[in-house]
């Protein structure tokens, strides 16, 4: 918890004021909010356990008051919380309030030790306004009204259930909604209280104020959130593990199942083990991304809506956080793989160095697609929806399943931006240029070289032009994925302060 919260006070506070200071005002902010038990505890999320509700908005509060603001607004920051850690949260907002901080909050259904903790009270029903004034005197209020408050339940429930529709009859809807309407016309003839005026005046102040921007410089904002995010990486060990344990098992069955030679059998058996490898190589690494990335979007876009950081920093230290990964990942598929099925020259070959790249371009590539729908989709579902057709089009125009000349007009662009293609396409130069064959047992007319094989498919590109096109795919996947995340960028409705009269 300690880490989030220096991590939030190095980027949301100017650049000149010195480290010592910013961990000082964090260690304040932990005690203000009686978070000193858990300060080196996990978040957590919700695969993991960490820190309890309670301290986890505690927490939501103490990174927003990091910017050292003179409004807070919280939408029901007591939701989905046991009553005591509710009273905790609400006792570290009294206190903030109590020091100068004007604190705004929306709550339902309050119970009696925390509605007395409120100053003022803005009482709403189907969005007419009930009661505006001190919260102390909301009952006396409406006792004034004619609605004595039985012995026996607190202010905060009584109010509450007074401006409530009961559904249990149509007679008990009549009346409530009878005596909501009654209500909001005396509170419609009231003059404003001071507590109406005093909250438009700071709603209006905070919005003079404007989009808030990091404190922090671009450099240390990149710094700080590769940090992060190559923290997260190496947290990931299960996740890590599993890729791992993927990638051996592929290259082991692929292994027990080809042996190359130089029959002209095996040239079939070269293509076909090639564009597998392509296929699966792509496919496990853009299905781990759009499951993740829709889910972290969510979390960049809330603090960028606070202004912690731009989308620039944070998305060009995700990619030098994951790109080592990602590489080392394919790379293992193809170390394992080449000396398995004996391919072309062997581990010490150049051969066997374009091999790899070749992988971990594809690798590169498919993130990069993954991250592309992952912001353009709305949500993980949405994302996952996408991917399978996605995939199956990469696969029947990889170069292998159907002629160029034969690609009907409005799907030929996708062999050029199929990584599977120039997966594929790379892999075959790379491993046929140079081999011969045995014309021994020949059924048919027979390739007596790699060269010839390639003509029998039209593979007409070299390594070096198909690693190109990985590369064209790489930052064209990137920057088409930073242009929809700054599009996306968060938007606030303007403010206004009240109109005098």
């Amino acid at each position: 918890m300690r880490e989030t919260l220096l991590f939030a006070a190095r980027l949301r506070l100017p650049k000149d004021v010195p480290l010592a200071e910013k961990e000082a005002l964090v260690e304040k902010l932990i005690r203000k909010l009686s978070l000193v038990k858990a300060a080196d505890t996990i978040v957590g999320s919700s695969s993991k356990r960490g820190i309890s509700g309670g301290e986890r908005k505690r927490l939501a509060i103490g990174c927003e008051l990091l910017g050292d603001p003179n409004l807070l607004f919280l939408d029901e920051p007591t939701s989905g919380l046991d009553a005591y850690q509710a009273q905790q949260v609400v006792m570290a907002l009294k206190t903030l309030a109590d020091e100068g901080t004007t604190v705004v909050c929306v709550i339902h259904q309050p119970r009696g030790s925390i509605f007395n903790m409120f100053d003022d009270l803005m009482l709403l029903a189907d969005g007419k306004l009930m009661y505006s004034g001190p919260a102390a005197k909301a009952a006396s209020h409406f006792w004034w009204l004619g609605h004595r408050k039985p012995s026996g339940i607190n202010a905060g429930e009584y109010v509450v259930d007074l401006v409530s529709t009961d559904f249990e009859s149509q007679e008990t809807i009549a009346a409530s909604r009878a005596r909501i309407d009654a209500l909001a016309a005396k509170a419609a003839v009231a003059p404003p209280s001071s507590a109406v005026a005093a909250g438009g005046g700071g709603a209006g102040g905070a919005a003079a104020a404007g989009r808030r921007r990091p404190g922090a410089g671009v450099v240390t904002q990149f710094r700080l959130l590769l940090r992060r995010a190559w923290r997260e990486v190496a947290r990931s060990k299960a996740a890590i593990t599993i890729k791992a344990v993927q990638q051996v098992m592929i290259a082991v069955i692929y292994g027990g199942i080809y042996s190359l030679s130089d029959s002209q059998a095996s040239i079939q058996d070269r293509f076909g083990l090639l564009s597998l490898v392509a296929i699966g190589a792509g496919q496990l690494a853009i299905a781990s991304t759009i499951r993740s990335f829709p889910k972290e979007k969510t979390i960049v876009e809330r603090e960028r809506s606070k202004g912690i950081y731009d989308v620039g920093p944070y998305f060009l230290s995700k990619v030098v956080a994951e790109a080592p990964l990602t590489t080392a990942l394919s790379a293992l598929g193809g170390v394992l793989l080449y000396p398995l099925v004996g391919l072309q020259g062997g581990m010490l070959s150049q051969k066997f160095a374009n091999f790899l790249a070749i992988l971990s371009l594809e690798g590169l590539a498919s993130g990069g697609l993954g991250l592309l729908l992952g912001a353009a989709a709305p949500s993980s579902d949405a994302a996952l929806a996408m991917f399978p057709p996605i995939i199956v089009l990469m696969i029947i125009f990889n170069g292998f399943n159907i002629a160029e000349e034969n690609t009907p007009a409005l799907l030929q662009f996708i062999p050029q931006v199929s990584f599977i293609r120039w997966c594929s396409e790379g892999l075959a130069v790379n491993e046929f240029s140079g081999l011969t064959f045995s014309c021994e047992g020949a059924r048919g007319p027979c390739a007596a070289t790699g060269e010839d094989a390639l003509a029998r498919v039209s593979m007409a590109s070299t390594v070096k032009g198909a690693m190109l096109a990985q590369s064209r795919l790489v930052a064209g996947s990137y920057a088409a994925s930073y242009a929809i995340l700054q599009r996306n960028r968060p938007r606030f409705l303007s403010v206004l302060p009240p109109a005098i009269k």
